[in-house]
C-alpha cells in the first residue's frame, strides 16, 4: 500500500517552530482535513506532518526520511510557495528521486505552471478527486478536479490528523473568544465580486454552496464531544448571505444542550438590508459575540472602485447596529488601493474612528493573483512585490507603486 503524507506548511507568516499564540500558528487547514476525511472514508491511510512543529528544515526532512513516504502532498497559498518549492526539491534529492510530489490549493488551481517541479497539481476542490486519482492519475500532471456538489456528502473534517490539534485549540488566540477555540466552515464560495478577491474565489469554488443547517450541526455537536470547546470560529467568507438559513441555524443551536460563543464573517451588504437587525438579535442570542466585517475604505471613490456596492454611510450605519446590538466588531480596512490619494487614506481613518472597533485589522493592499485588481497592477505595472513571500496582506512592506506608505504609516499610528 502506497505511504502518503500531507503536509501543512511553513509560510512567509509562520517559520518553524512556530509555538506562539497566532491564528496563523495554531489553526489548521479544514482543506486537508476534509481531504483527510474524504481518503478515511475511502480506507486510505495517511499522515499529516505539520512543517509548524519542527525546528528547521533539516528536522523536517529527517523525519521525512524516516518515514520513506511514496506520495508528499502540499496544501499551497500563494505565501507558502517558497516553502512548497524548497522541500519538494529537496525530499527528491534527500530522500529518493521516486517520490511523488502532489500540490494543491488556491495558488496551484490559479498558477499550475508555476508548479513544474510536482508530479501532479490539483486544481480545483481536492478532496474528491484527490481520494479517487492518488492511486492512479492515467498520465495527467495537471488534474482538473471535481467539484463536490452537494457538500452535505463529504465526511467531516478529520482534525485529528493534526497531533497536537488539542493543544493548538487550547492556546490559539482568537480575538473574542475563550479557548478552547475549534473553526468550521459552513459554505464555500462568495456571492461578491469585489475586484480585489474576484474571480479567483469563484475559479477555486464556482458558485457559493452552503451545507445544511442539520449538516452543521451534527459536525458541532462532534467537536463539542470531543473537544468540549468554548469559542467557534466560523471561516466562511461570507456568513451572514441567506437570512432563512442563518434563522434555522439559530433556532437549532437553541435546542442544543451546551452554550458556546461564535465569531463569524459578515458584509455590510448584508447586514444592510430589511428585517437584519431581528436576524442579528438571534444570533446574539445564541452566542454571537463578534462578527469580521470587510469595511474596506471611507472614501466612496474607492469603495466603487473596489465595486464594493456599498456607501460609506452603510459602513457607519452597520457598526452602530452592532454596537446597539452588543456585538464586538473586527474591522477589516485597506489602505494602499490603486489610484488612492492621500485624502481617500484620510477618510478611511476618520470612518474607521467613527466606526471605533474592538479589534483593528488594517492591510495594505496586496495584489492578490487572480484577482481584477491583480490584472489591472500587472497592466499598469504597478506591482512592487520581489518575490511570493511578500503575498500577504500585512501592513508592512510596501505592495505597489504610486503609494506614500509613510503617510499611511503615520495616520495609522492614530487609530490603532
Amino acid at each position: 500500500m502506497l505511504k502518503i503524507i500531507l503536509v501543512h506548511p511553513l509560510s512567509s507568516l509562520v517559520g518553524w517552530n512556530a509555538n506562539n499564540a497566532t491564528l496563523e500558528a495554531n489553526l489548521p487547514s479544514l482543506g486537508l482535513c476534509y481531504i483527510a476525511g474524504m481518503c478515511d472514508d475511502k480506507k486510505i491511510k495517511i499522515e499529516m506532518m505539520d512543517a509548524r512543529n519542527y525546528c528547521d528544515k533539516y528536522d523536517f526532512l529527517f523525519e521525512l526520511q524516516l518515514k520513506q513516504p511514496d506520495i508528499i502532498a502540499f496544501h499551497c497559498q500563494t505565501i507558502n510557495f517558497e516553502f512548497v518549492k524548497e522541500m519538494a526539491q529537496l525530499a527528491k534529492e534527500r530522500i529518493k528521486k521516486e517520490i511523488k510530489i502532489c500540490v494543491g490549493g488556491i495558488h496551484p488551481t490559479l498558477k499550475p505552471d508555476d508548479f513544474d517541479f510536482a508530479d501532479y497539481t490539483f486544481c480545483g476542490e481536492g478532496e474528491k478527486t484527490f481520494a479517487d486519482k492518488v492511486w492512479e492519475t492515467n498520465g495527467e500532471k495537471i488534474i482538473q478536479c471535481e467539484r463536490v456538489g452537494n457538500l452535505d456528502n463529504i465526511p467531516h473534517p478529520k482534525r485529528e490528523i493534526y497531533k497536537y490539534y488539542k493543544l493548538m485549540i487550547t492556546q490559539v488566540k482568537v480575538p473574542f473568544l475563550e479557548n478552547p477555540t475549534v473553526d468550521i466552515i459552513t459554505a464555500r464560495g462568495c456571492p461578491h465580486t469585489c475586484r480585489f478577491c474576484y474571480p479567483a474565489e469563484e475559479i477555486l469554488f464556482g458558485k457559493i454552496r452552503r451545507r445544511s443547517e442539520n449538516n452543521v450541526i451534527e459536525e458541532i455537536k462532534e467537536l463539542y464531544k470531543k473537544y468540549n470547546f468554548k469559542g467557534l470560529f466560523i471561516h466562511d467568507d461570507t456568513f451572514t448571505f441567506n437570512l432563512r438559513w442563518i434563522e434555522n441555524f439559530c433556532d437549532e443551536v437553541m435546542k442544543l444542550d451546551f452554550k458556546f460563543k461564535f465569531l463569524c464573517q459578515g458584509t455590510v451588504k448584508n447586514i444592510i438590508g430589511p428585517y437584519y437587525k431581528e436576524v442579528l438579535q438571534k444570533m446574539k442570542q445564541v452566542g454571537l459575540e463578534g462578527m469580521i466585517i470587510g469595511f474596506e475604505s471611507g472614501s466612496q471613490r474607492i469603495l466603487d472602485f473596489l465595486r464594493k456596492e456599498v456607501t460609506v454611510e452603510e459602513n457607519i450605519e452597520v457598526a452602530r447596529i452592532l454596537k446597539e446590538l452588543g456585538i464586538k466588531i473586527w474591522a477589516n480596512y485597506m489602505l494602499g488601493i490603486p489610484t488612492e490619494e492621500k485624502e481617500d487614506i484620510d477618510k478611511t481613518i476618520e470612518m474607521i474612528k467613527k466606526i471605533s472597533p474592538e479589534h483593528h485589522s488594517p492591510a495594505f493592499y496586496t495584489p492578490h493573483i487572480g484577482s481584477e485588481l491583480y490584472d489591472y497592477c500587472q497592466r499598469n505595472d504597478l506591482i512592487l512585490l520581489k518575490n511570493y513571500d511578500e503575498h500577504h496582506r500585512c501592513p508592512d512592506t510596501p505592495k505597489i507603486k504610486g503609494i506614500d506608505y509613510s503617510y499611511i504609516n503615520k495616520k495609522l499610528r492614530g487609530v490603532n
